[in-house]
């Protein structure tokens, strides 16, 4: 398993995911049949993923040499966080989330931003992002989407990595 850099040769699966994660949503108040319909028809042209993986920092999830979940970066802002959902459930979601916060701090960003629909709400939430407000979205031929605005401020959250570093013991290495 690896995350890489999406290419233009990845727009067609990542198509695919997002195609098959809407499918997969559940019924819910919340999405209506011309909602899914609007989503779906939304995401169904391989040009759109192409522009999107030229104009975002694009990644892939990679398992077993196939591409299950993907996610973008555009500035402070989550783009995309889809994963396949004969891989869900598997953590994959997380470690995306992952990649995207340490890209995100990287490139200096201190407050991350993303806008999700109701079951994304939770995983980030869970991950430390606080709701900001809900915002709802006119679209055309169907009823209004709402969606929760999160953020997070990056420079708060906890680095494993260096707090791994001061809990560490110093070991000195003697060589003869």
């Amino acid at each position: 398993m690896s995350i890489r850099l999406a290419t233009i040769s990845d727009a067609e699966i990542i198509r695919d995911i997002y195609q098959a994660a809407i499918t997969a949503i559940p019924q819910r108040p919340d999405i209506n049949p011309k909602q899914r319909a609007f989503w779906l028809a939304s995401g169904s042209q391989v040009s759109s993923w192409e522009t999107a993986i030229g104009n975002f920092t694009f990644a892939v999830y990679v398992e077993n040499s196939n591409v299950v979940g993907f996610t973008a970066l555009h500035n402070d802002y989550i783009k995309y966080l889809y994963v396949h959902p004969n891989n869900s459930g598997n953590g994959i979601a997380d470690k995306l989330i992952d990649w995207v916060e340490t890209t995100a701090k990287n490139n200096g960003v201190i407050d991350l931003y993303v806008e999700s629909t109701g079951p994304a709400h939770r995983l980030f939430s869970k991950r430390g992002f606080e709701k900001i407000n809900e915002i709802g979205k006119n679209i055309p031929n169907t009823s209004k989407f709402t969606f929760h605005h999160f953020k997070k401020n990056l420079e708060s959250a906890l680095d494993i990595n260096k707090a791994e570093d001061y809990i560490k013991p110093s070991v000195e290495v003697l060589s003869n």
